[in-house]
C-alpha cells in the first residue's frame, strides 16, 4: 500500500436477489450476518471488496466508463490493489476486521451489464475480493483502510 492512504471511497448493499445496489454512506457489519441489509451473505462470503484503481484499468480496458456498483461490491476502495498474496491477511476499517478469503471471481452477470466486462475482471484480481467479518462494526466512506500483519 505504498503512496496514498487506503480509503473506503464507496459502500452500496444489494436489498435482494438481483436488484440494483443501493449506495449508502455508512453499513454496519456483523460477524453473524455480515453486511446488514445486504441480500445473500453466506459465511465466508460476508463483505465483498473492490479496489478502485482495478476497477478502472478494467474499465479503461474496455473503453468505457462504468460505475463501480456494476461489480455488485458491497465497499469501493482506493489507494490499494488486491492479489494472492492477501488471502488469509485482515483488513481493518475502524472497528471492524475482515480476514480476506479469496478472489471475487466475476461470473457471466457481468456480460450480461456490459459485454467483455467478465474478461477485463478476470487478469489481476481487478473483480476484488471477498471476506469474512470478524469483528462487527460501522463503516463509514472516508475511513482508512489498515491491511493487518498475517498472524
Amino acid at each position: 500500500m505504498a503512496g496514498e492512504q487506503a480509503r473506503v471511497v464507496a459502500l452500496a448493499v444489494r436489498p435482494a436477489k438481483r436488484s440494483e445496489l443501493v449506495e449508502r454512506p455508512s453499513l454496519q457489519l456483523d460477524p453473524a450476518s455480515g453486511v446488514v441489509d445486504d441480500h445473500g451473505n453466506r459465511r465466508h462470503r460476508q463483505v465483498t471488496i473492490l479496489s478502485r484503481s482495478q476497477w478502472q484499468a478494467a474499465c479503461s480496458d474496455l473503453d468505457e466508463d462504468l460505475h463501480w456498483t456494476t461489480r455488485r461490491a458491497n465497499l469501493l476502495v482506493s489507494g490499494i490493489e488486491f492479489g494472492p498474496e492477501m488471502l488469509g491477511q485482515q483488513l481493518r476499517i475502524g472497528e471492524v476486521v475482515i480476514v480476506i478469503h479469496g478472489e471475487l471471481v466475476p461470473c457471466y452477470r457481468m456480460d450480461e451489464l456490459r459485454d467483455g466486462l467478465q474478461d477485463q475482471l478476470i487478469p489481476g484480481w481487478r473483480g476484488g475480493i471477498y471476506g469474512e467479518v470478524l469483528s462487527a462494526g460501522e463503516i463509514e466512506i472516508g475511513q482508512e483502510l489498515q491491511l493487518l500483519e498475517k498472524g
